[in-house]
């Protein structure tokens, strides 16, 4: 039977990408398979249906896939090129991805809200490789002591008695027991939530690691006014309340272990220090800091370094000896506590664990320092009276003056993706490049900027915290948009390495079967999920086709448009996108909120978009085109060169993506209308006069003459790349531009329409020159001032533009036409004799001879 073909198939579809099942695990497989509920997209569904095609299924043709053959025409920000060439075959789309969300929608959920589903996404946990180290540091602390209370047969006594005596008597031994217990006093205030993960690792260490009989875990209150007190239980704000002697053990046999960050006012106003003073009297106690070293001065647990011995194993700390490492004791006596501060790197706690688990031993530990004596109350400010609530510019400035550079990029990594419980801030905090630490995070997270967002009757892992939207948007002001995308997709890659990781937490997956509901197009998924990780994680993915959506049907809810003034997108080529689109889900993610598409009927790839700080955004994005890479890397170029002056002011860009793109800042015609392009604006509102043409053809010659002499050639100029917002122009479609002389290797595959290509480029064997831009703006300003319905020539088409344009003006427009690319005007002497004939003054230099209109 397991020779069998089918059989073959079968059990290499249930293995999956893992090592192929044995016959108990297959077993188990065909256990459960009748028992799980069914699911369409199994891994024996799919592998039945790339086996075996439906014999009724239509065959497949080239429109079932998005069309390489014949790229879109770009929308208003990118031209109307005509495409000569195909593309190659894209291949098979890639596994569809689904958005994980840190947190559901508020209540009550809106009409946009997605149907969404609670799962159990894997983490990163707190200790990472440090984890290990301790586990070794903790060895010396295995020791064994008896236990007179409990008695134990000793075989070997035994035998020799009834050997000797030779009677049956059984000789009892005291039991042996692990000689410490441990209490672990974990702070539980607000700030060491962050640290919550760090508590319940180290806990479950330390009872791995047998070296303790019994553990048990408080939780300890250090904000209170009447001292730090105990709990039963941490992060449980109805536990009951404990005296501090609870944990004290008279016999000297419990290791007392303290894990803080030293915020709360009882390490700061010295009654935490007499309790540990009262605790070293008693039995072994350390504090664990949760900061990192370099926090340490700005906490209330801060140390130094002493040399340290111990008398005997597991001696209480007021037992030791203690001496200044380098200085005698009468010149440095010690008068801190007795109580070493750890850190959980492992080496300070290996010193440690030699010391309690050795007599007589020596090392250097790091003690902690009395506590600095309260500072006098400043004076407030007449600027700042009390009350006086702190803006989020003020904060944010606060939060930059002292916060590491780094801590302040990962805010703003982490306000892209707020609301987000702490176990989302550690998977962004390792997604970061350059690569940041846990004390960044710690930066941020104490520095002022979050706030909690919901209740304390949620557990610690879930609950969420935000920033202030004023303050996001000053955050999100500081990082590149493609740097927040790369940041995603590097959460996303640790989603699927983390796979089955016992530190979880809970997270919200889109799915039609869904009960909870995640808001839609506000708040960033912090990462994605595809099929193989969302079926790990206990959901079955829903059956929809891999394919784009296509645009919407009317009745279906559309996405929001941006705050602020009503964008007027009903009258022009612009339409609204549906909330149900999911091209921007998944690795094709944008990092802003997409609302709108330029003409999806005859153009693709051009989007409309705002980031969510006030700006509107153009996107353009390839999927289909022949290096796109290269295309994209070119208009980005370009537009840098540029700089923002007679073209579109570049924000961001990722030419190393699947799909690359780049956004520019989106021109208004007017206050709630996107900039059309001029052969758009012509049809609505009709062909220019002279006062508007003129207007126009000043700031294209600027335009040109600008790139010309930043070594850039356009190459493929034409009326629908070129942008009339209000009384200013700017010139778009810069993909297959000339840079410093090198010919676009797809300026041929992307040529400009015949109608504005100069003479001699139409056979194709000369490459685009300044001379053939001219040429191209020429034949744009005559088709704005005549319209396109001519016979003939264009020079010829200007005889009835007499009566309109001004002899001198016709003249120049004429020399731009010349056949003779030698006799043309530079971009420079037309920007000269455009600005005399509309200022009327005349140029500071004159023309060359060679420029004479007519």
């Amino acid at each position: 039977m397991t020779g069998e073909p089918g059989f073959g198939r079968v059990r290499g579809a249930l293995s999956g990408n893992d090592r192929p099942l044995d016959a108990e695990e297959l077993l188990d497989v065909l256990w459960l398979a009748a028992r799980l509920p069914p699911a369409a997209a199994t891994a024996l569904a799919r592998a039945a249906d790339l086996a075996e095609p439906s014999a009724t299924a239509p065959a497949r043709t080239d429109a079932d896939d998005p069309a390489p053959a014949a790229p879109p025409r770009p929308g208003p920000h990118a031209g109307d090129a005509t495409v000569a060439d195909t593309g190659p075959d894209p291949g098979p789309r890639p596994a569809k991805e689904t958005g994980l969300h840190a947190s559901p929608a508020a209540q009550p959920p809106a009409r946009s809200d997605r149907a969404a589903m609670a799962v159990r996404a894997p983490g990163i946990k707190a200790l990472g490789s440090a984890e290990l180290r301790l586990g070794r540091a903790l060895r010396p602390l295995k020791h064994m002591r008896p236990d007179f209370l409990r008695t134990e047969l000793d075989i070997d006594a035994t035998v020799t008695s009834m050997a000797e005596t030779g009677l049956p008597d059984a000789v009892l031994r005291p039991a042996t027991t692990r000689w410490l217990d441990l209490a672990v006093l974990v702070d539980d205030g607000v700030s060491m939530l962050l640290w919550q993960g760090l508590a319940g690792e180290l806990r479950g260490l330390l009872q791995r690691c047998g070296a303790f009989r019994h553990v048990r875990v408080h939780g300890l209150d250090t904000r209170g006014a009447a001292g730090p007190r105990l709990r039963s239980r941490p992060y449980g704000a109805a536990a009951a309340t404990l005296p501090m002697s609870t944990v004290l053990d008279p016999a000297g046999n419990t290791l007392l272990l303290v894990v803080s960050d030293g915020v709360g006012g009882a390490w700061r106003d010295g009654s935490m220090h007499e309790a540990l003073l009262r605790a070293a009297s008693a039995g072994p106690t350390a504090v664990v800091h949760a900061l990192p070293r370099r926090l340490w001065a700005g906490t209330g647990i801060d140390a130094r370094s002493w040399r340290v011995t111990a008398r005997r194993r597991g001696a209480a700390n007021r037992t030791w000896h203690i001496e200044d490492p380098l200085l005698p004791p009468e010149l440095a006596p010690f008068d801190g506590v007795p109580v070493p501060v750890l850190a959980t790197d492992g080496d300070a706690v290996g010193a440690w664990a030699q010391l309690i688990g050795s007599p007589g031993d020596t090392t250097v530990l790091p003690l902690l320092t009395p506590p600095s004596p309260p500072a006098t109350a400043p004076v407030p400010s007449p600027a700042a009276p009390p009350g006086h609530a702190v803006g989020a510019e003020e904060a944010v400035m606060r939060f930059r003056d002292s916060a590491s550079t780094d801590a302040y990029r990962l805010a703003a990594h982490l306000a892209s993706v707020a609301p987000l419980p702490v176990p989302v801030m550690r998977l962004v905090q390792h997604a970061v490049t350059p690569a940041v630490d846990t004390s960044h995070l710690a930066e941020v997270f104490l520095g002022g900027l979050m706030r909690g967002t919901d209740g304390t009757d949620r557990p610690p892992h879930q609950r969420t915290f935000d920033f202030a939207e004023e303050t996001r948007r000053i955050l999100l002001g500081t990082v590149p948009p493609a740097e927040l995308v790369r940041t995603t997709r590097a959460v996303t890659a640790q989603l699927s390495e983390l796979r089955g990781s016992p530190a979880d937490f809970p997270a919200w997956l889109p799915h039609p079967d869904g009960v909870d509901r995640v808001a839609s197009g506000s708040g960033r998924p912090f990462g994605w999920v595809d099929e193989t990780l969302m079926r790990r994680l206990g959901v079955s993915p829903p059956d929809v086709s891999g394919r784009e959506t296509p645009p919407p049907p009317s009745h279906e809810e559309l996405r929001p448009l941006p705050p602020g003034p009503a964008l007027a997108l009903d009258t022009t080529n612009w339409r609204r996108l549906a909330v149900s689109d999911q091209r921007f889900e998944g690795r094709w993610a944008l990092p802003y909120e997409v609302f709108a598409e330029y003409n999806p009927v005859a153009n693709g790839g051009v989007f409309l978009a705002h980031d969510g700080e006030g700006r509107l955004l153009v996107i353009r994005r390839l999927d289909g085109e022949l290096d796109p890479h290269h295309l994209v890397a070119t208009e980005v170029l370009a537009l840098q060169r540029m700089g923002g002056s007679c073209a579109p002011q570049l924000m961001a860009w990722e030419t190393d993506h699947e799909r690359p793109w780049y956004a520019v800042l989106c021109s208004l015609d007017e206050p709630a209308e996107p900039a059309p392009n001029l052969r758009d604006f012509t049809q609505q509102h009709g062909l220019l006069h002279h006062a508007g043409l003129l207007t126009v053809a000043r700031q294209l010659a600027r335009g040109l003459a600008r790139a010309h002499r930043l070594g850039l050639v356009h190459g493929s100029l034409t009326s629908g790349r070129v942008l009339i917002a209000g009384r200013d122009a700017q010139i778009t479609g810069w993909m297959t531009a000339s840079v410093d002389g090198v010919v676009s290797r797809h300026w041929s595959i992307h040529r400009q329409h015949p109608r504005f290509r100069a003479p001699e480029l139409n056979d194709g064997s000369q490459a685009p020159t300044r001379e053939a831009d001219i040429y191209a703006l020429g034949c744009v300003l005559v088709e704005a001032a005549v319209g396109q319905n001519h016979a003939g020539r264009l020079a010829d088409a200007l005889e009835s533009a007499e009566g309109q344009l001004t002899p001198a003006f016709i003249g120049i427009l004429r020399a731009c036409l010349r056949t003779d690319p030698d006799l043309r005007p530079s971009a420079h002497v037309l920007r000269q004799a455009l600005d005399t004939l509309g200022t009327g003054r005349p140029p500071r230099s004159p023309s060359p001879s060679a420029w004479t209109p007519g």
